[in-house]
């Protein structure tokens, strides 16, 4: 997990000194999910969920934690097999484990943003296109701060 964090924390490094608009209150996606985000253990999927299509990551997530309102919908980073930070869409158990249902195999780490899902599908269907986090579209409104209902507030995996 050290790994990833410490991957972000370069990312955010890199890119301190350019400017950024006004209205943001982090200095990029790597910062909101560092400062509103946890890390997540993953475990191996479960038989009873099914993996999802390839490249298709956010409407996996959101279509598990339609049907299943016990896991919970993620945004954050992913360490994938390559060893880079990606960014991504899993589930999370409420014991802080992230499942992935995208890739073949599990990430070696995950650190995210549990977001409440109502908060997820009013995004989803306003800018007709899955995922939260990058949402340049509406002018990144968690990276503005204009967005302040999006943590699943009795998530308890902590």
């Amino acid at each position: 997990m050290d790994d990833l964090r410490e991957m972000l924390d370069l990312m955010i490094e890199a890119t301190k000194g350019r400017k950024l608009p006004e209205c943001f209150k982090y200095s990029s996606l790597q910062d909101f999910v560092l400062q509103n985000g946890r890390e997540f253990d993953p475990i191996d999927k479960p038989s009873s969920i099914k993996r999802g299509i390839i490249k298709e990551c956010y409407k996996n997530a959101f279509e598990i934690v339609q049907d299943r309102p016990d896991l919970t919908y993620c945004e954050g980073y992913a360490d994938s097999y390559l060893g880079l930070p990606i960014l991504h869409a899993w589930v999370a158990t409420d014991e802080g484990e992230a499942i992935e249902v995208t890739w073949p195999t599990k990430g070696a780490s995950y650190i995210g943003v549990p977001f409440d899902f109502e908060f997820v599908r009013r995004t989803i269907v306003n800018k007709e296109t899955w995922g939260v986090l990058d949402n340049w579209m509406d002018g990144f409104p968690l990276l503005c701060g204009t967005e302040l209902d999006f943590l699943r507030e009795d998530y308890a995996g902590v």
